[in-house]
């Protein structure tokens, strides 16, 4: 019967939703986990598109367990330079030691003069991870930059 019948709430716009939801210290329409998963399935889905090959991912850890599928990654972003640049100084202050690390590296590696000062304070960072993997791949580049 049309009683028996659960009407859900539809959102066109789940962005404002979202933020809506901030706002109001309430639920948004989709648990943030929902879309979160929803998300990554579509990235995942184009990582494997552009590496023309399957690969493996651990949703526990959300990392990818084949090192090549990294190297892969960080050498993308080593081509785009320049363009690449402003996303990475974003990732230094990422949540997780790993983003950091990894944009602290390619930043490195890039040698954008604009990206001087962020590394330096890199050199800071709270984490010992990022510090040395900064410390490893970027040493010889930084003092190019110096320059």
């Amino acid at each position: 019967t049309r009683e028996e019948n659960v009407r859900m709430h539809v959102a066109a716009d789940h962005v404002r939703n979202f933020l809506d939801a901030v706002k109001s210290r309430r639920d948004p329409i989709e648990p943030v986990e929902v879309g979160h998963s929803s998300a990554s399935v579509c990235l995942l889905g184009n990582i494997a598109q552009i590496l023309k090959r399957k690969f493996t991912w651990d949703p526990a850890t959300e990392r990818s367990t084949d090192d090549d599928v990294s190297e892969s990654a960080r050498n993308d972003l080593v081509k785009l330079g320049q363009r690449a640049v402003g996303a990475l100084k974003e990732a230094l202050g990422h949540e997780k030691s790993r983003f950091r690390s990894r944009a602290a590296e390619v930043l490195g590696c890039i040698g954008a003069k604009d990206a001087v000062e962020p590394l330096i304070l890199a050199l800071r960072d709270r984490e010992w991870v990022v510090r040395r993997r900064l410390c490893q791949e970027s040493r010889a580049r930084l003092e190019l930059l110096r320059r």
